[in-house]
């Protein structure tokens, strides 16, 4: 495993007991912001899901899929759906779904470009793909680019700490 993403994984294994204190606030409130978008019906994919602070938010007609590096946070949330594992390596076929969410998880990941390509990759044609990141990150500047060269931009939000991207896939 590459040691940036070892260095993550120790990281919110190491949290996760806190988790819910340290972040749910502040994930809560970008959650609020995408309300609109959110599908009635159907599966949502969550990357970087913890320990399910956007199960929340959603109709029970909606199915989310969790998906985590860390196997500690997942172990705390409550949906039945959930997987270990890297967004840098998604263990789905192509066009798989229509909407996906991201909080605060790209800013993390050693290959952002991988990141965002594999993301393209799983999202089906004209599916809404929503990722916040923070915008103090140095990585930042390439994220908003990288977003809005292979996506269609729908909004773009500079929250307090993060950017919230709403995109499509062309």
């Amino acid at each position: 495993m590459d040691q940036r993403v070892l260095k993550t994984l120790n990281y919110y294994n190491g949290i996760a007991s806190g988790y819910k204190e340290l972040y749910h606030n502040e994930q809560k409130q970008k959650i609020n912001y995408i309300l609109k978008y959110l599908p009635k019906m159907g599966y949502v994919l969550d990357l970087g899901s913890g320990d399910g602070v956007f199960n929340e938010f959603v109709s029970k007609n909606i199915q989310i899929i969790s998906v985590d590096l860390s196997f500690e946070l997942l172990k705390l949330n409550f949906n039945n759906l959930k997987l270990n594992a890297s967004i840098l390596n998604l263990p789905f076929k192509s066009n798989s779904f229509e909407f996906i969410v991201s909080f605060s998880v790209f800013q993390d990941l050693p290959d952002i470009e991988k990141g965002v390509l594999e993301v393209y990759r799983v999202l089906k044609k004209e599916g809404v793909l929503i990722v916040s990141f923070l915008h103090m990150s140095s990585k930042s500047d390439k994220l908003v680019e990288l977003f809005e060269q292979n996506f269609d931009l729908i909004e773009k939000i500079k929250e307090e700490k993060d950017w919230i991207i709403v995109v499509k896939k062309k």
